[in-house]
């Protein structure tokens, strides 16, 4: 299994964990996970339910959240994320994060 699948894969299998339908996730890209998630979207880091992952590199993060955003139909996006960005993130959207 490719280093990309793996990561689509984790993802997936936390969504189906946390429950949800994928419209509910929002994915994305960074250079600063933590920055993104915990201060620009405001996830709860205790209570909120979130994951991220480094992919191989920048193009291979902007794959994996196309495809979470297209295929998937998550909320998120195209390619928001710094250049250089390669950490794919995605967490449960609430009435506490933005969005």
């Amino acid at each position: 299994m490719s280093e990309k699948d793996a990561i689509i894969n984790g993802i997936e299998t936390f969504i189906r964990k946390n429950g949800g339908d994928f419209g509910s996730w929002y994915v994305g890209i960074s250079d600063d996970a933590d920055k993104r998630l915990f201060v620009e979207h405001h996830v709860n880091e205790d209570s909120n339910n979130w994951t991220y992952y480094t992919a191989e590199s920048h193009d291979e993060a902007l794959e994996i959240e196309e495809y979470f955003i297209n295929m998937k139909r998550t909320d998120g996006e195209h390619g928001d994320g710094e250049d250089g960005a390669d950490m794919v993130y995605a967490y449960r959207k609430s009435v506490s994060t933005n969005p």
